[in-house]
């Protein structure tokens, strides 16, 4: 992860020795005078129609002192305004296109669309380090002079200062002392924006594919509904290349969230989306979800795995790592499901049509006043979610089975994707509801999670009879924490009848 601050200097500005900005944090620096500037080229790739810059994503080819490589730099989700935060993925690759693993991890923005150079950017580099005691980089103090050219001939020239947190201990607080330090001297703070959106002028890049539309104070039906759909694409968007890296259990799960809000928030609203396609993508994103299922669940077995290192007695470690082993094992097997269908064309064809649909319905006229009739059709149609959660739950009186509580958090999701989608119309305490329908969710699906994980270490033991003896272990203590989360959900539902009754109020 990539974080920095940009800084524009003054005309003739030199660093100054920052060793005061960070005095007391236990670094040292290095000074300008045994660093040569260095020269970078970088040729720039990107749609015709600019897909990745104008979803705040680069790709280049880069050479230097150091040799040559294509970067990647995927966005962080939070924006801040005081710096820049990317993912930056390095890749060996010959210079001539952009190689094939980069094409895969960007193919969600790109859908079809061909790579072709956009800008050259020749950056003249001066570094300083800043270092903690044992020689680890803390934090880089970049001055640089581009010279950016754009594919219709756009000559930009520019100097800015980047100074980016590495790692260590202390690398936020020398950080934010060092662009103080350099405002105090005579910088001041730049527009955190990559030098490629500089080149291309950022202003005229134009919206990414999906825009969340603006919500006023009191917003209209279709405003309410489309920004609620143009999320849950926008979010797909978004972690498709990071599931795609693998390695983070939060994007997938994220990736799986937007996917089942989209579903339901189709079947939902469908009497309001006049979408000819909202069974057919409802089907299609039911498909999708079903193939990251497996993994998701062997992703929360893994992290119960691994708590219990320090639990097990020391004779009982191998058998542990053994079921760890067995785990990861499967788990590799259901990431390369989801590969699967991220690379098929059944996917991208999905992708095309959501965002297209999407588009189509946040732009298309409205009417300029949306009439009391159709917040309250509105109001109508979560109601209607409400009752089936509240029927589904006076079932559960004669006696819940995991099954059925598993079906009742089901139900408790497309009530609450509903709840945060009317939101803006419901009023400020739809936000309260929506903390209790997550309370309740995460109770039940604690509860099918141990179900799930305990069927797993029975079908285990028995293929692997030496994990026996820790997989019983490991059961006899799900069994304990399923039984207090079985004592826990209907206090969990009695808090979302509550609210609900003060939100219907």
């Amino acid at each position: 992860m990539e974080i920095e601050t940009k800084l524009v200097p003054p005309p003739g500005f030199v660093v100054p020795d920052l060793s005061g900005a960070v005095k007391g944090l236990g670094f040292a620096g290095s000074g300008t005078d045994d660093v040569k500037a260095l020269c970078l080229v970088a040729r720039y790739f990107d749609t015709e129609d600019l897909a990745l810059a104008r979803s705040s994503i680069t790709l280049r080819h880069r050479t230097g002192p150091e040799g040559a490589r294509w970067t990647v730099k995927l966005p962080a989700r939070s924006r801040k305004e005081h710096h820049l935060a990317r993912r930056e993925i390095d890749v060996d690759a010959p210079a001539t296109e952009p190689p094939p693993e980069v094409q895969r991890l960007l193919a969600a923005q790109l859908r079809g669309r061909t790579l072709n150079v956009v800008a050259e950017l020749v950056t003249t580099r001066l570094t300083q380090r800043l270092e903690a005691p044992d020689g680890t980089g803390v934090v880089e103090i970049v001055t640089d002079h581009v010279c950016g050219t754009s594919a219709d001939g756009r000559v930009l020239e520019f100097d800015e200062i980047e100074v980016e947190q590495l790692h260590g201990r202390g690398a936020k607080q020398a950080r934010r002392a060092v662009v103080a330090a350099l405002r105090n001297a005579g910088c001041r703070r730049g527009r955190q924006l990559p030098k490629l959106m500089r080149v291309l002028d950022a202003e005229g890049l134009g919206p990414p594919d999906v825009v969340l539309p603006r919500l006023t104070s009191d917003p209209n039906v279709s405003d309410a509904v489309g920004y609620a759909l143009a999320r849950s694409v926008d979010q797909i968007l978004f972690h498709d290349p990071r599931v795609r890296l693998g390695g983070n259990d939060e994007d997938l799960h994220q990736f799986r969230v937007a996917l089942r809000r989209l579903r339901s928030d189709l079947s939902t609203f469908a009497a309001l989306l006049d979408m000819a396609s909202a069974d057919s993508l409802r089907h299609e994103l039911g498909w999708l979800a079903g193939t990251t299922s497996a993994r998701r669940d062997l992703d929360v077995l893994r992290a119960r795995l691994a708590k219990e290192r320090d639990e097990v007695a020391p004779q009982d470690v191998a058998a542990l790592e053994e079921l760890l082993c067995r785990c990861d094992e499967q788990s590799q097997l259901a990431y390369g499901i989801i590969l699967e269908a991220l690379t098929s064309e059944r996917y991208l064809n999905l992708l095309d049509v959501l965002v297209d649909s999407v588009r189509e319905f946040v732009n298309r006229t409205q009417p300029t006043v949306d009439d009391a009739e159709t917040k309250q059709h509105l109001r109508r149609l979560v109601r209607r979610r409400w009752r089936k959660l509240n029927r589904r739950v006076h079932r559960l009186a004669s006696g819940p089975t995991p099954h059925a509580l598993h079906r009742t958090r089901i139900i408790t999701k497309r009530y609450r994707a509903a709840v945060q989608a009317a939101a803006p119309i419901l009023g400020p305490g739809s936000a309260r509801l929506d903390r209790k329908l997550a309370g309740l969710q995460d109770v039940l699906g604690d509860i099918h999670d141990y179900e799930v994980a305990q069927a797993w270490l029975r079908s285990a033991a028995a293929e692997q009879p030496s994990t026996a003896l820790v997989a019983g272990q490991m059961i006899a203590s799900l069994r304990a924490d399923s039984k207090r989360r079985w004592s826990e959900w209907p206090e969990a539902w009695q808090r979302v009848r509550q609210q609900r009754h003060r939100l219907r109020r």
